[in-house]
């Protein structure tokens, strides 16, 4: 079963996919329980992807949280942040949406 087409690059974390497509767009499916997904909710799961953002470079999924660099050279980040592993001097538990951490970050 084919789930998306033109992908560049994917990585997997705990249950749940992220995927960057050739033109640039990011897409999350899977277990959202945390947020990890980025889609601005964090209790359903997906089976079909959903488009998160455009203009990425890179992503890597971790166990409920993800970290994309977009081709601008910005960190941005998700999921859950009980031990600051978002990045952005908070430790808010779960970040539904990709949050802007940093700028200049070398682009793969």
């Amino acid at each position: 079963m084919k789930i998306v087409d033109d992908v560049a690059s994917v990585s997997v974390g705990y249950r749940y996919t992220t995927a960057i497509r050739n033109d640039g767009s990011l897409w999350t499916w899977g277990d959202n329980y945390r947020g990890n997904l980025g889609d601005g909710t964090a209790v359903e799961n997906k089976h079909s992807p959903v488009k998160i953002m455009d203009d990425m470079a890179a992503v890597s999924a971790g166990r409920f949280h993800a970290i994309a660099i977009r081709t601008d050279g910005s960190l941005w980040a998700w999921g859950t942040n009980n031990y600051g592993e978002l990045g952005d001097g908070d430790t808010d538990v779960h970040v539904t949406t990709p949050k802007h951490i940093m700028d200049d970050m070398l682009i793969p």
